[in-house]
């Protein structure tokens, strides 16, 4: 190493040692210098390299995370244009072969005999639940998208569900049960009222015979909000619970309890593209409990 300035004069030609890699300027040598104004320029050469140091490093890391969210951006693009045109060309010929099941079982020239008749209303049956599978699926394509981030009133959003499924809750004699201390929600509202309209459905779909009751409550949990969505129906079997929220999992009867298996799956998604957490907890023939674990939002942490 070329030997410190101990004169200003000297200073110029440290600085053109150190930018060809001859010297090397540190806190430490800086601190060994006597001279006070040299040793006054030097440290704010050195904490000005610094800066341009970690300039320089901040520049190329945002440039690559740049290129990394255009090719991400860029993917996502792609992978949702090929479910659209998936999902079209698979449910074309599906809603054309309906369609013509449809007109041979509407046809009364037709003398169908019972078995045919019954065939026939099992591959509509069969294409209808295709088609909605179809579309369950696009809808899961679709949920990485956060269109509208929004702080969220719980409340008036789980009315607007209720409403929705006001059909269902006087079918099923069900009671929703709503706490007037809900926090608010950070996040995307379309998505976040199809979360609680699937776990609320489900909670619907499993009740009991004769009066139910569906609570939904929160509390608080470090810098998360756990919201809970506790039924009285039948419950889910210990077996099952590990499995629930994946793809194509239904529970209970198939023929009783109709479903694609699919809305779970959604709300876990939904859930992890908020940054938080789904699970359930539940004793069979007695309750479930949907717990979901939101991030405080930002003014409130």
């Amino acid at each position: 190493m070329s030997k410190r300035p101990s004169q200003l004069d000297d200073i110029v030609k440290y600085i053109i040692d150190i930018s060809n890699g001859k010297s090397t300027l540190t806190e430490e040598n800086i601190s060994e210098e006597k001279d006070e104004q040299c040793q006054y320029i030097l440290t704010s050469l050195l904490f000005m390299n610094q800066e341009l140091e970690f300039s320089a490093r901040l520049r190329q890391e945002n440039l690559a995370l740049s290129i990394k969210n255009k090719t991400l951006i860029e993917k996502s693009k792609e992978a949702e244009q090929f479910v659209y045109l998936a999902s079209h060309d698979l449910k074309s010929p599906l809603l054309n072969v309906k369609s013509l099941l449809e007109l041979v079982e509407n046809d009364e020239e037709n003398n169908l005999s019972n078995d045919s008749a019954t065939f026939i209303k099992q591959g509509i049956l069969s294409a209808t639940r295709m088609a909605q599978l179809i579309d369950n699926l696009l809808d899961y394509a679709k949920l990485d998208i956060l269109a509208n981030i929004q702080l969220i009133d719980p409340i008036e959003l789980i009315k607007q569900v209720a409403a929705d499924l006001s059909g269902e809750i006087l079918e099923s004699n069900v009671i929703i049960d709503v706490s007037d201390n809900l926090p608010k929600i950070n996040g995307d509202n379309v998505k976040i009222g199809a979360l609680f309209q699937n776990i609320i459905s489900n909670a619907i779909k499993y009740s009991k015979e004769g009066k139910s009751t569906i609570k939904i409550t929160a509390r608080q949990d470090g810098s998360n909000d756990v919201f809970c969505v506790e039924d009285n129906g039948i419950g889910i079997a210990k077996n099952d619970i590990h499995r629930l929220f994946d793809f194509f999992v239904r529970t209970g009867s198939s023929n009783k309890y109709q479903g694609s298996g699919i809305g779970l799956a959604h709300c876990k998604k939904i859930m992890q593209i908020h940054g938080g957490s789904i699970w359930v907890e539940s004793e069979e023939g007695k309750y479930s409990k949907f717990l979901l674990s939101f991030p405080k939002p930002p003014m409130d942490k």
